[in-house]
């Protein structure tokens, strides 16, 4: 999967950074480097990386650009599963 752009709504980066503290520039950092994605059962991807921090990504994607639904801080499960993926 090849993403050439990402669009984050401003309502969604706003809640983003004040429900979750992520803002737009980790998300977008979190494509630019390695990071495990994979397809979940509703239809949506989510994408786990270490940027700064380690984040979950859930997104969209339609003609390779990614639809940010939501960013947060990765939980002890979704960092074990980044580790093992990566290496």
């Amino acid at each position: 999967m090849r993403i050439r752009h990402i669009n984050i709504k401003n309502w969604r980066k706003t809640k983003i950074l004040h429900k979750h503290g992520v803002c737009e520039d980790e998300i977008r950092m979190l494509f630019e480097r390695p990071h495990y994605g994979f397809r979940s059962r509703n239809g949506c991807y989510i994408a786990v990386g270490c940027p700064e921090r380690y984040l979950t990504v859930i997104f969209k994607i339609k003609n390779n650009i990614a639809d940010i639904i939501t960013a947060y801080p990765s939980s002890g499960n979704q960092i074990s599963l980044y580790r093992r993926k990566i290496r």
